[in-house]
Order: C-alpha cells, then structure tokens, then sequence
C-alpha cells in the first residue's frame, strides 16, 4: 500500500520531530502558572498536543486568568519555537531523503505556527525534502477536521487515494478518515499500539520503517 502512494503526508510533533515529552511539560508548567490544578497528570497534557488551546486550557484555569493566557504562551516562545528542543526522530532524516530519492513529494501538516515550522526545518536541512507545509496560524480548523490535508492535496491536484498521512496522534487519524487519506500511525509520539489496535489503525514504531 505505501509504495504506490505518491503524496506523503506527515504531521510533524510525534512523528518527525521528537517533541511530545519537551511540549508536555512545558504545557502543564504554563498551565499550572495560570492556575490549573496541579494534580491534572502528565498524561492529561499529552494528549491535549494538536489542540486548540481555548477548548481545553480555559475550562481549567480561574476565570480571572483567561486574559493572561497569551501573555503566558509569549513569555515561551522561544522556547517553544527552538529547533533544538524538538529534535528529529531517530531515523526520519533518512526515511524522508529515501522518499524524496524515490520520486515521492512530501508535506507537513501541523500544529505549529508558521514562524517555528520554518525554524525547524530550515535547522534540520529539510528544505530540499518537503515539497509543502501548512501550519496552525493558516488554517480555520485544527485536525480531526481535514482542512489542512485538504490544502496539501489541493496543492498538490492529488486525489486522496494517492496520499498517505502518517499521524501520532487520534487527531491525525480523524482527519486522514475525514480526509479519506490512507493513514499509519506512529509509536513515536501520542498513541501507543492498543490506541491504534483500538482504532482499527494499520501503523509503524517509527517513519524509519516506512
């Protein structure tokens, strides 16, 4: 099923880049500074990566704080936008250069503002490798909608049986069905194999075996 596909679709925190433990703590430290309950898990963060943060942020934080939130997230961008804490997933530098050899274009779908996904991979060298990206500040509406998939296969006149996403997250997998874009999952971020096995979701421990 992969060989023949020509457009891979990569979400990038969990997959690409090996970001998720670095982005889970630095979400339950700014929450936590805003008033969240310190006893929320780690676990509860990780699984809110990808999301919008006025859906799950503001329900858990004083009401009185709402307003600081964007003072809060500013104090950590340059945390947040540093290359050098999420980096490159054991074996993706290789698996996205086997691709791009192969003849295959490649985009990133994600999250990030435009700002840090330029940072990351003008950092990692990629600039060669990924064909398109669409970031979080250039869509209206975070995955499971498809909206970003539907951008990269606009750009590049695929039709969606020609694309595959390959995803960290139930997030990712939402939006490849939404999409109708073959997906795989990876073990290298958010979900775990029973995530997947649950999901009746075909994936990979990493892209490296792609």
């Amino acid at each position: 099923m992969i060989s023949s596909k020509k457009y891979f679709l990569f979400d990038v925190d969990g997959v690409v880049a090996s970001s998720i433990d670095f982005f889970t703590g630095l979400w339950k430290e700014l929450s936590e500074e805003l008033g969240a309950p310190k006893s929320l898990p780690l676990s509860f963060y990780r699984d809110k990566i990808g999301s919008m943060f006025d859906t799950w942020l503001l329900p858990i934080i004083p009401k009185e704080n709402h307003t600081k939130v964007n003072d809060a997230f500013n104090s950590r961008a340059a945390l947040a936008d540093n290359p050098f804490n999420t980096p490159l997933v054991d074996g993706a530098l290789k698996a996205l250069t086997d691709l791009h050899q192969a003849g295959k274009k490649i985009a990133f779908i994600s999250t990030k503002p435009r700002k840090p996904m330029n940072a990351f991979i003008e950092h990692f060298q990629l600039t060669t490798l990924v064909d398109f990206s669409i970031c979080g500040d250039e869509v209206t509406h975070y995955k499971p909608n498809p909206e970003g998939i539907n951008k990269a296969l606009s750009f590049f006149n695929a039709k969606p049986t020609e694309a595959i996403f390959i995803g960290d997250s139930l997030h990712d997998l939402g939006a490849a069905r939404n999409a109708n874009v073959p997906f795989i999952g990876v073990l290298t971020g958010i979900a775990n194999a029973e995530v997947w096995i649950e999901n009746n979701a075909a994936y990979v421990n990493s892209i490296k075996e792609l």
